[in-house]
């Protein structure tokens, strides 16, 4: 998913990256030495930005009660703190958050919450700096599940939302947005269809967003890109070869990249994309194992691919031109 570990983020030209360890999280700020944030057993990361200063990292653990409560906290200078609790629920269950950052600022946060895992609604709350305000709804339960949920805060202020939803046939991607007062009905990203839509990733883009996500073509999972503009979706292109699956966005500007596995043979794929969603450039690597790649580049200009705490499984590859054949 885009919010399996290792988390990335990209704030004024340096990356960050979190992931999980026994004892916690480390987190490593522009390639400097990982520092670790002691967290109790059975957390779960979900979201990483860039703040000033610092970074932003939110997540979910399970309680003693068996209860799933969401955590954020706010890490820069070698310390770390927990922000406030946000408001209080019933529910047995808030996951999948989302923080929604503006100019390196925190502004609020997107989660999922309801009773179970397949009765999950999608709720908002805005940051005032000191404290969460009331809890927004952005879509209730409506008989179908709503899962991984992604989202942006874009050029003029606006939040956008996107997540996969069962709609009694097969899983959409839909979206809502909202300029501070509410949130529009919630609309699919593209034309119903008859198969399953899954996985979306969000990236602010210009004065839009990005969205990748992965489709099944009857017998595939193959990634799909679109960008939003001006409250439209627009420029729907299947750019994912067979089996491509689960995309995460890093990088800015000129220089983001979007990351994605693919099933076989089993290798990470990395294609820089321009502001529209054009593929420019891209890179595979096959993969050492199961888990997730942080992508970067050398001095040189090639790719480099790591996995945190397993230096020896690095690989760097040239890009090759155009899109993904």
């Amino acid at each position: 998913m885009a919010g399996e570990p290792p988390l990335r983020a990209d704030f004024e030209g340096h990356s960050i990256v979190a992931w999980p360890t026994r004892a916690g999280v480390l987190v490593e700020v522009a390639g400097n030495a990982a520092e670790l944030i002691e967290l109790p057993s059975g957390f779960f990361l979900d979201s990483l930005r860039g703040a000033a200063g610092g970074y932003l990292l939110a997540g979910s653990r399970q309680t003693d009660q068996g209860v799933h409560r969401l955590f954020v906290v706010e890490g820069g200078d070698s310390r770390s703190r927990t922000l406030p609790a946000l408001p209080a629920t019933t529910s047995a269950i808030r996951c999948q958050p989302v923080l929604m950052t503006e100019g390196g600022q925190l502004v609020g946060i997107a989660w999922l919450e309801g009773a179970a895992q397949d009765t999950l609604a999608v709720r908002a709350a805005r940051w005032n700096g000191q404290g969460w305000r009331d809890v927004e709804t952005v879509a209730g339960f409506e008989g179908g599940s709503q899962l991984a949920l992604s989202g942006a805060v874009l050029a003029d202020g606006s939040w956008l939302l996107v997540w996969s939803r069962f709609d009694g046939e097969d899983d959409e991607i839909v979206a809502s947005s909202s300029y501070g007062e509410g949130w529009s009905a919630v609309q699919r990203v593209s034309a119903n269809n008859a198969v399953p839509d899954i996985a979306p990733a969000l990236s602010a883009a210009g004065t839009g967003a990005l969205l990748a996500w992965s489709r099944y073509d009857g017998s595939d999972y193959r990634l799909v890109t679109a960008r939003y503009t001006a409250g439209q979706w627009l420029g729907e292109t299947m750019i994912g070869q067979a089996g491509s699956l689960f995309p995460s966005f890093s990088g800015e500007g000129q220089n983001r990249k979007l990351l994605y596995r693919t099933a076989l043979p089993r290798s990470w794929t990395v294609v820089e994309l321009d502001s529209r969603g054009k593929v420019l450039r891209h890179a595979k690597v096959a993969a050492p194992g199961p888990s997730r790649p942080v992508a970067g580049e050398t001095a040189q200009g090639a790719l480099r691919l790591r996995w945190p705490g397993r230096a020896k499984a690095a690989r760097v590859v040239a890009w090759v031109d155009g899109e993904v054949q």
